[in-house]
């Protein structure tokens, strides 16, 4: 990105790759998984003991019923 350039919001999401998805537990514990946004579109997360595949950083965050947040 170039100095003094405007971006939307739709480029800047497209920079960022990294995010964790995050559910907040009823005793206060916060259940993580770590993603990486594909050049696709697509998402790939990694868990305690598993790896998946999504269509999206958001539909991994919708069916995983997680939070997702962009780091």
């Amino acid at each position: 990105m170039a100095a003094g350039r405007l971006t939307s919001a739709a480029d800047r999401q497209e920079e960022r790759a990294a995010f964790a998805l995050v559910r907040e537990e009823a005793d206060g514990t916060e259940h993580v998984a770590w993603g990486m946004a594909l050049p696709d579109g697509r998402a790939v997360t990694f868990g305690t003991d598993n790896v998946g595949e999504w269509s999206s950083p958001a539909g991994a965050a919708r069916l995983m019923f997680a939070d997702l947040r962009w780091l």
